[in-house]
């Protein structure tokens, strides 16, 4: 799964267009979390790639919406006739002529799937600074887990050092070391998993910023403490990127359907003809007009109409079901954001984790609790530090979908 200073620093995400972000290079200096997001967007291999289909999708509609070149034909016999030389040259030059609006359904089509390609990139450039923003706020918990979980090895080891300084331990404080010893080793394990967790973190990081995590360790974002309010309804959904691709499709398929219906009307070829005939000493030279053109007499098209309305249908149904399940993903993102900031602004009431450690160790060494609760203490500590950075990771997430949702500009400052 997948983004500090730790006073105030803020960051702000903006789904900018296209062209500006690729004024400059960004990962030029990556020196906040802001840049951060920004590089590994303009070097994700998705976004390249959905950048490469759009411009591609854009030179398209240049093609579609260019003439057809004329046809140029001619014919030369030549032969005898009672021993005079006789010939014949013809030559006909077509112009061809679309009738229907054939010309215009196929620009209309390839206008259709520019502005698809168009929702696909914004969608794809959200994903990718959800992920970096996601990624680089894990690392700060991580960073956080991997605290806890060293102060708990010094704690066990410090306590197993002083048990065996002893000269002489009973059977129970035997089994105290051992126990505290057992502890120790399980949180261990508990420090490789971290580490093993933030090498990805690391890996995904050299990929999209060409840059280890030593070189902005220090730019992390802090615990957020004040979570923004979110409105429970929006009239902003059907400007929502997400729908943006339904509603290429649907104009995708109305120029489809055009573009069946104008193949029912035949495509004329007109254009000027001259013919010159030569019989022994005489020649003459004629000139008019050619004219050509398919007979509708067969086929009307039916089925490649039908097909076509078929699919406007589809596309429809498919944009309203989608606009409709956008509204239904916003109330229970909307619902898991309200419920997730509550549990979180309870949870950082009371003590600090640092706190509750040192507190906990002070009963211990004053002998006022005994050395399995110590170690349940420490697991609960470390467990519920882990629960709350995932509902913290989680809130974020809901509250950057919701964004994204209503065609907001997707910013958190952090």
């Amino acid at each position: 799964m997948s983004l500090f200073k730790k006073a105030a620093l803020a960051m702000v995400m903006t789904l900018a267009p296209m062209g500006a972000l690729a004024v400059e290079d960004p990962c030029v200096a990556v020196n906040n979390a802001n840049q951060m997001v920004l590089c590994a967007e303009s070097r994700s291999p998705e976004v390249l790639k959905a950048e490469s289909y759009l411009n591609s999708k854009k030179a398209a509609v240049g093609q579609s919406s260019q003439l057809l070149n004329p046809e140029l034909s001619s014919e030369y016999v030549a032969g005898k006739n009672s021993g005079q030389n006789q010939s014949e040259f013809d030559v006909s030059l077509a112009f061809p002529i679309e009738v229907g609006g054939g010309r215009s359904a196929r620009k209309s089509l390839a206008e259709s799937e520019v502005k698809k390609a168009e929702a696909e990139l914004t969608k794809v450039r959200a994903e990718v600074r959800k992920q970096v923003i996601l990624h680089l706020t894990r690392l700060r918990q991580l960073y956080e887990e991997a605290e806890m979980v060293d102060e708990s090895i010094a704690v066990f080891s410090k306590l197993v050092r002083q048990y065996q300084q002893r000269p002489k331990l009973s059977p129970e404080q035997e089994v105290t070391v051992e126990v505290f010893d057992l502890a120790k080793s399980d949180y261990v394990f508990k420090k490789q998993e971290i580490i093993e967790e933030i090498t990805k973190i690391d890996s995904f990081f050299k990929l999209s910023l060409g840059k280890p995590l030593a070189d902005f360790k220090l730019n992390l974002p802090a615990r957020v403490k004040n979570w923004p309010e979110i409105s429970e309804k929006s009239e902003k959904i059907n400007s929502s990127p997400l729908l943006a691709i339904y509603e290429a499709e649907v104009g995708m398929s109305q120029a489809e359907l055009a573009k069946a219906r104008s193949e029912v009307f035949p495509a004329l070829s007109v254009g000027p003809s001259m013919k010159r005939v030569s019989d022994g000493d005489v020649t003459s030279s004629q000139v008019g007009i050619n004219f050509s053109m398919p007979l509708p007499l067969l086929s009307l098209n039916q089925g490649g109409r039908a097909t076509a309305a078929a699919n406007v249908k589809t596309a429809e149904v498919r944009r309203d079901f989608a606009l409709t399940e956008l509204h239904n993903l916003r109330e229970t993102l909307f619902k898991q954001y309200v419920s997730s900031v509550r549990l979180l602004k309870a949870s950082s009431s009371g003590l600090s984790q640092e706190k509750r450690h040192k507190k906990i160790e002070g009963h211990f060494y004053r002998g006022l609790v005994p050395s399995s609760l110590v170690i349940e203490a420490h697991r609960s500590l470390v467990e519920f530090e882990k629960t709350r950075n995932e509902r913290e990771l989680k809130t974020l997430e809901n509250y950057l979908d919701i964004r994204f949702i209503d065609g907001e500009a997707m910013e958190f400052a952090l």
